[in-house]
């Protein structure tokens, strides 16, 4: 994206300037009428949205007066003010635009007002349409479970804060303050300032994250998997044979999967899967520099670790390998209980509170 105070956006190869003004972006209202009006010329666009704001004002309508002038780069390279405004109101310019490029939006955002028509009429509608829109996305079943959930405990936090006097902007954000400081050690601005978060709303697009960490390095996991399968052979011929295809055609081919799912142009890094469990728990903790243990069923070859976290460093002093593993002994219990393993772990854990010791 570039200055994250100005920038472009490009829509059908148009350039479309744009800058971050009160928590929002707001958009050149001129370059938005070239574009579906089909004109070349900014000026000649310029005189088609004076007479267009002309006709809005008689009309009543205070689009008009929500645009703001703000400066963007001209053609001469200088800051000019221009019009611009947000996406609200950009969306009410482009019904008063009779274009055929225009046409498209229009449909959709009937389309949209006729949906949340519908929503108020049977509200379950909105909750089918939210698991639609994450399905449409590419997020798996579990995690869309999961949000949902979260968005309703929210919403019960909420209605309790409601009932218990709690109404202004001001009384829930020092609530939301006090939950954070007691889960994480920081406050959420605190939390921002660590994460280098400048704005109020820091929404990125994918190509705008620098880099993906992935959890694991699939060779050197594969040449675990094919170690046991010569160990063991010939036993082990026909899950040998059953467990190729998806290691040759999917695990092996991370970055092509990941890239393609996300519509991601950036860097992909692998990193062993010991060392992602202690990055996650150290890099995001309130500590400066802590002792790391980190314990599961086996990552690449690694199934048990400790190590040292200090700054952003983090160093994996020895390690356990396989096929040694307390996490692997943890599976087999799970799967001697009747539960899924690598899946329902958690339940067992559970569990366990409840055993009675003889």
């Amino acid at each position: 994206m570039g200055n994250t105070d100005k920038s472009l956006v490009v829509f059908q190869d148009k350039k479309i300037r744009r800058i971050w003004h009160q928590d929002q972006w707001f958009f050149s209202v001129i370059d938005i009428v070239a574009i579906l009006t089909e004109q070349e010329d900014r000026q000649t666009a310029r005189k088609y949205w004076n007479k267009l704001s002309q006709r809005l004002r008689e009309e009543g309508s205070e689009v008009v007066t929500n645009c703001h002038r703000l400066k963007l780069p001209a053609e001469d390279g200088k800051l000019r003010e221009t019009d611009c405004a947000n996406t609200k109101s950009l969306f009410r310019i482009i019904q008063s635009i009779p274009s055929r490029k225009a046409e498209p939006f229009k449909l959709w955002l009937a389309q949209v007002g006729y949906e949340r028509v519908e929503e108020i009429e049977n509200p379950e509608l909105a909750q089918d349409r939210v698991k639609e829109y994450y399905e449409l996305k590419g997020y798996p079943k579990d995690w869309i479970d999961k949000r949902l959930r979260g968005i309703a405990i929210r919403q019960d936090l909420t209605d309790e804060w409601k009932g218990r006097g709690i109404k202004g902007e001001e009384d829930f954000a020092i609530l939301t303050n006090e939950i954070s400081k007691a889960t994480f050690n920081k406050t959420v601005q605190e939390y921002k300032q660590f994460k280098c978060l400048k704005k109020k709303s820091q929404n990125l697009t994918i190509n705008e994250v620098a880099c993906i960490g992935f959890y694991e390095k699939p060779f050197l996991k594969f040449e675990r998997v094919l170690h046991q399968h010569l160990e063991t052979f010939p036993k082990s011929i026909k899950v040998f044979i059953s467990s190729m295809p998806s290691w040759i055609n999917e695990k092996l081919r991370v970055t092509r999967a990941v890239k393609k799912k996300l519509k991601y142009n950036g860097d992909i890094l692998f990193i062993e899967h010991h060392l992602a469990h202690a990055a996650s728990a150290f890099l995001i903790s309130p500590f400066k520099e802590a002792a790391i243990l980190t314990a599961d069923g086996v990552g690449e070859w690694t199934t048990t670790a400790y190590g040292y976290g200090k700054g952003n460093d983090i160093e994996l002093i020895k390690e356990i390998k396989f096929p040694h593993s307390i996490g692997l002994l943890y599976s087999t219990i799970t799967a001697y209980l009747g539960f899924s393993v690598n899946n329902s772990e958690y339940k067992v854990m559970g569990l366990s509170a409840y055993c009675l010791v003889s």
